[in-house]
């Protein structure tokens, strides 16, 4: 199971959902079930925090060459989410989403990652894929 993958299983529930958010989907396949805040790439934490807090602007790219509903968008005061996959195999796959606020707080009380139980105690949706 790799990350692609859970995209593909979110793709039908997403689409059904009445709202706008933005996310960034991380999946853990450890033991411990966490996910490293090292995990993100530091300019994904602050996009999200700058969709929720403020405006963000983004170009499209024109060299990607699957067809795309136009040239960018503008993001402003959005609802910005980390959502978690804790895969286990033969087990539900639950996407959980916190939002960006409740993963920066985490983050600066010292924690180097999220625990299920974090996930489970701070969620504000989530999405049980089977």
């Amino acid at each position: 199971m790799k990350e692609k993958d859970i995209q593909s299983l979110m793709h039908k529930p997403l689409s059904n959902m009445k709202r706008t958010f933005f996310y960034e989907l991380k999946l853990s396949k450890n033991p411990a079930k966490t996910v490293p805040f090292s995990k993100f790439e530091s300019q994904q934490l602050r996009s999200l925090l700058q969709i929720k807090h403020s405006t963000l602007a983004m170009k499209i790219s024109d060299a990607d060459r699957r067809e795309k509903f136009g040239d960018g968008f503008v993001a402003y005061q959005e609802d910005s989410f980390v959502a978690l996959c804790y895969y286990v195999p033969r087990q539900p796959k639950i996407v959980y989403f916190i939002t960006i606020d409740k993963a920066i707080k985490l983050r600066e009380s010292g924690k180097r990652s999220i625990h299920l139980n974090d996930a489970i105690g701070l969620h504000e949706f989530l999405i049980d894929l089977g």
